[in-house]
């Protein structure tokens, strides 16, 4: 496990087990090149949380650790995955450092303002 200390990152010890690569399929799939380039494509539906037990449409990460999604592009022929001509995709500007705590209120306001299961950080009204 690394730690950010005096402006670095230094390793402090071994860290958590990384749960193996997960993967989520796009509701719409499979669909074709033309239909990708002419429409939004979405991912609004995944939930990145820390349980170890998944409901559908959630992915397991560990706290702490780097991530960076990738994209698979698999040609499908009559229903058919051709193994052969997967592509995948990573963009580095889209890598994430997982946390469980904020230390900047102006963070916290944003993910309660952006994130709708952002459940914990919320106030409840109780009366």
């Amino acid at each position: 496990m690394d730690l950010f200390y005096s402006s670095k990152w230094m390793v402090a010890g071994v860290g958590d087990i990384i749960p193996p690569n997960q993967s989520y399929t796009h509701p719409n799939s499979p669909m074709s090149g033309s239909y990708i380039m002419s429409q939004v494509l979405s991912f609004e539906k995944i939930k990145l949380t820390n349980h170890k037990s998944l409901t559908l449409n959630q992915i397991s990460l560990v706290s702490m650790q780097k991530f960076c999604p990738c994209i698979h592009l698999v040609e499908v022929i009559n229903n058919e995955v051709c193994t052969n001509t997967e592509h995948c995709f990573s963009f580095t500007q889209t890598s994430f450092i997982t946390v469980t705590a904020y230390q900047n209120q102006e963070i916290t306001r944003l993910k309660i303002a952006r994130n709708p299961f952002a459940k914990g950080f919320r106030k409840t009204n109780k009366h």
